[in-house]
This record gives C-alpha cells, structure tokens and sequence, in this order.
C-alpha cells in the first residue's frame, strides 16, 4: 500500500488498514495500451485474440476505464445476429463480463460499484432485446417465405384447377336453381360459390390464412355443398314435378 506500506492483494482497490485508494500504479494505463493493440492488429480474428487475452486491471480506476472501453465497443445487434459465432462483439461481452466479476471482488461494497453494475446491467438487457427482436424477425421471415412457397405449390397444383372450374359453375348452379324457383338450390349454390371463391383468394395468398390446409379445406366443403345442391335439386325438382302432375294431366 502507497499509504501504510501494508502488504495487500494484488487486486485490492483500497488498502484494508488505512483506506488509501489505490490508483494510477502504472504510468501507462492499461485502457490505453489494449486500445493500441487493437489499433495495430491486421485482422478481426487477431483482434478478438487480443481482447479475450487481455488481462482485467487491479485498480478500480481502470476498471472503470475498462468497462466503458467494453461497453462503448459492444454492438449488442451484432452479438444477437451472430452469436455462436467467434466475432468482435462476442469477445467484447466475454470481458465484460469479467470485469463485473472483478469489480465485484475488489469493491462490491463502495458506492461505486453501482456505476459498473448499471453498466453492465444494460449491457444484458440490450442482449436480450435484440435476441428477442431478432427471434421475432427471423419469425416471421420464415413465415413470408413459407407463404410465398405455399402459394407457388398451389399455383402449380391439379388442386387449383379443380377449384376454378367450381368456381365457375357454381354461380351458374345458384342463378339456374333460384331461376326454376328452387330456392333452397340457390341458397346452397350461393354458398357453395362463397367457398370455392375463398378457397381460391386463401390458396393464392390474397387473405391471410391461419392454417397451412385451409384452402383445401374451403375447397372440400364447397364441393361437398355441390353435391348437396344436386341432391336438393333433384328432390326439389320431383317435388315440384309432382306437384304439377295433376294440374298437367287434365
């Protein structure tokens, strides 16, 4: 100790016996010598090597100095965008990290340990936005991209086919039913043509669709109401029939 010529731990802040804060024990500071380092390396891979073995200061001073070097270089949207990865940012945090854990070892008590708390505080929650944005981007590209694939396999589909042709005749089934005075035909030729005609906005993309089948799922209700409307329109037709047969037979 500078103050009471104690001896103390290499990593005290603040001499134990008399309280003599410990500063400026090198003329260079440290800060400085890592920023030329850097400074002087050809290559990102050579300057990750240098930031991950670069030894945290003792003083509290230079820890200070350390954790705004890390923090003001940290790029938490790069972490987020390539993390797993060996990249700049990565090796930032993994000395940020260990400056924190130093911090808390010399002087978790002082009041100034709050500054490298809030410092590094923000640091992880910045992480956790940016992996969440990042998530929810990601998300939803791949849900752009599933749709465009959705809908370049259905314009490609025997199934598409199927469903203009319905959609064709369907209008003609309901106008034809509601013509003849068969009204529940029409009913059910109007909402048949509703069906095929989602089924084909929903396959083609132009609404949003909630399930990756609803098309196919629009498209067999619709058919299977053609049927009911060939059924309908043959009873209805018979009813009918009979009913005029007396008036017809004299």
């Amino acid at each position: 100790c500078p103050g009471c010529h104690a001896t103390i731990k290499s990593f005290m802040t603040e001499c134990p016996y008399c309280g003599f804060e410990i500063r400026g024990v090198h003329s260079v500071s440290t800060v400085k010598e890592l920023a030329e380092k850097l400074e002087n390396s050809k290559s990102e891979s050579h300057r990750i090597i240098i930031i991950k073995n670069f030894p945290i200061p003792n003083t509290k001073e230079d820890i200070f100095e350390f954790m705004l070097l890390a923090t003001s270089n940290f790029k938490a949207d790069d972490y987020a965008m390539r993390k797993g990865e060996e990249n700049i940012s990565d090796a930032w945090l993994t000395k940020i990290e260990q400056c924190y854990q130093k911090a808390v070892l010399s002087f978790a008590h002082s009041s100034d340990f709050k500054k490298i708390e809030d410092m590094y505080k923000k640091v992880q929650t910045d992480c956790k936005e940016k992996e969440k944005q990042l998530k929810t981007e990601r998300a939803e590209q791949k849900e752009v991209k599933e749709k465009k694939e959705n809908v370049n396999n259905f314009k490609t589909s025997k199934f598409r086919i199927v469903l203009i042709i319905f959609t064709i005749l369907a209008p003609l089934f309901a106008i034809g039913g509601i013509g003849q005075g068969k009204i529940i035909s029409g009913v059910i030729g109007v909402v048949m043509t509703v069906f095929f005609v989602l089924a084909l906005l929903v396959g083609n993309g132009i609404m949003c669709k909630k399930s990756k089948n609803l098309h196919v799922v629009l498209g067999i209700i619709g058919i299977v109401l053609c049927v009911a409307f060939l059924i309908v329109f043959a009873v209805e037709q018979a009813a009918m029939t009979a009913f005029l047969a007396p008036y017809t037979a004299e």
